[in-house]
């Protein structure tokens, strides 16, 4: 978590802060391929889970490709 927000704090110095909060978006999206990567944790996410991954993905994607 420190990581996380010193990132993103990191980040502000160089992106908007529009930039940075639609890119934070992502973080449950990793965290769901680290919970299914981990062998440890191995848990394998469900289809509702990978559908929503997407288009988070898609979202992040067209908001921070649309140039002003």
């Amino acid at each position: 978590m420190l990581i996380g927000h010193t990132g993103m704090n990191y980040a502000l110095r160089y992106f908007r802060a529009t930039t940075v909060n639609v890119a934070a978006l992502g973080e449950p999206v990793g965290a769901s391929v680290i919970a299914w990567l981990v062998p440890a944790i191995h848990e394998v996410p469900g289809v509702t889970t990978v559908t929503g991954g997407i288009l988070v993905l898609l979202g992040i994607a067209m908001s921070l490709g649309g140039r002003e």
